[in-house]
């Protein structure tokens, strides 16, 4: 069937040369050759076909549904359900489904589901099981995954959509991350077809989201039993071994060899080259990295991850100042990734590049000009590193703005106010609401101020440093 349909393709894509397309195709052979087009996203190929099926088969009502779900695709919903809406039978399964995602579309849960129970309920109608496959793949790309899996529970055992069925329930409990509920989904399906590639394909990736990347590993390695040219399960494969225990110049040698030869493949560049740093081996890193960085969409979240890792690969290797530029590029794409940001600095901060982090917590403020959690995310990298007269701009934010200052903080505060304020009524405030909430943090922020023990000597000390200020 699949060398007929190859045949028919050749013949379709050679007459496409001809001024006009003289040759007569079947409908159903244009409907495969546009369903062909677009599972292969070749939509301008899949649109031409379309418009030749109906020059030649105007009344053809399969043609005009395929149209409508075109043009649903597109998001003209109205053209499409104008095309629904001629069709001869109503309640034939396709207007059914496009009516039940519509209304899911804008919404209309409940105008849905009354559907959906409709045809759950008429065990009369003829295909119903697949339409209810169908319906739960709908559901499933609106990301209604508890609802998919409602309602393929009950699809029965030995119906030849059962495999289809459980491959769906177990993308469902894998988008719900109950990734214990999709491996035993997942098994159902392996027992039932040992075979099937794309089953321990999907056992794969739920492996991964477990960390148990041995069994990850193994399940990658009977997809390409099964079909040795799997790009997905070779990726995999990789995947597994580079994030395993056992790292050796075997497993570098092939995944090298698989990044040479899928350079595009993100999944694989980036693990491969945390290895890489993690063994400290920065210069095999680099261009990995930076030809990863290019190929990544500037609103792709896995820029900000490619732009810290590209840091430390830069500080590795005594690049200092394309390290501080990539600290600086971090804050300008995603400042509001508080969690980013915060790993950046322990990373700069395990560099000994304090620099950076003011550079760089600068930057970021500029940009999210009043934020709490980024307030009291620089007190802590500045206090902790002890850095005063370089973040002095810094600091002057912190302590003018009380509002967006925590318990968590005043720690810091207190030690920026003693350096830079001067004044005993503002420092005795946060000093002793510091000793107060955090007394080890805050004897340990002043220790090098006054070489103190315990508390009561901090007290005394600072006391005796102070004597000579004055209230403003």
């Amino acid at each position: 069937m699949e060398q007929n349909f190859n045949e028919t393709l050749s013949r379709y894509e050679q007459s496409l040369h001809k001024i006009s397309l003289d040759e007569y195709f079947e409908a159903n052979d244009l409907l495969d050759i546009i369903d062909y087009y677009i599972k292969n996203e070749r939509y301008t190929d899949a649109d031409q076909c379309l418009g030749f099926a109906l020059a030649q088969y105007p009344d053809n009502e399969e043609v005009w549904i395929t149209k409508a779900y075109r043009l649903k695709s597109e998001g003209r919903w109205n053209e499409a359900r104008a095309i629904i809406d001629n069709l001869s039978d109503q309640e034939c399964a396709d207007a059914r489904l496009f009516r039940i995602e519509e209304y899911i579309a804008d919404g209309s849960w409940d105008r849905a589901f009354f559907l959906v129970e409709r045809i759950m309920n008429d065990e009369s109608l003829p295909n119903r099981i697949e339409m209810i496959v169908d319906i739960a793949e709908i559901l499933i790309d609106y990301g209604l995954y508890t609802e998919a899996n409602y309602f393929l529970k009950d699809i029965p055992d030995g119906h030849p959509e059962k495999p289809h069925a459980l491959e769906l329930m177990a993308e469902c409990h894998f988008q719900n991350h109950d990734y214990d509920k999709a491996v035993e989904v997942s098994n159902k399906l392996i027992d039932l077809d040992p075979y099937n590639q794309r089953s321990w394909e999907q056992m794969a990736n739920i492996r991964q989201m477990q960390g148990n990347f041995q069994e990850m590993r193994e399940c990658a390695d009977y997809a390409l039993a099964i079909n040795p040219k799997s790009d997905l399960a070779m990726r995999q494969r990789i995947i597994g071994l580079l994030c395993g225990e056992d790292l050796n110049d075997e497993i570098f040698s092939e995944a090298k060899k698989y990044n040479k030869q899928h350079r595009e493949d993100l999944y694989v560049a980036m693990p491969l080259a945390q290895s890489l740093l993690d063994l400290e081996q920065p210069g095999d890193a680099l261009p990995i990295l930076k030809n990863a960085l290019k190929l990544t969409p500037f609103d792709s979240p896995d820029r900000t991850v490619l732009l810290l890792m590209l840091g430390w690969t830069f500080c590795l290797i005594g690049d200092d100042d394309n390290a501080k530029q990539c600290a600086l590029a971090i804050s300008s794409f995603d400042a509001s990734n508080l969690q980013q940001l915060k790993h950046t600095l322990e990373h700069i901060n395990n560099f000994q590049k304090p620099g950076y982090g003011v550079e760089l917590l600068d930057r970021v403020h500029d940009l999210m000009p009043a934020n709490s959690e980024l307030f009291n995310l620089t007190v802590s990298f500045l206090a902790e590193n002890k850095i005063y007269e370089e973040a002095f701009l810094l600091w002057h934010r912190c302590i003018t703005q009380p509002e967006y200052i925590t318990i968590t903080a005043t720690p810091g505060i207190a030690r920026a106010v003693y350096e830079f304020v001067k004044d005993k009524e503002i420092f005795s405030y946060y000093f002793y609401l510091a000793l107060h909430t955090h007394p080890d943090e805050t004897l340990d922020y002043f220790r090098d101020v006054a070489d103190c023990s315990n508390v009561e000597e901090l007290i005394k000390a600072l006391n005796d440093k102070i004597k000579k200020w004055k209230n403003k």
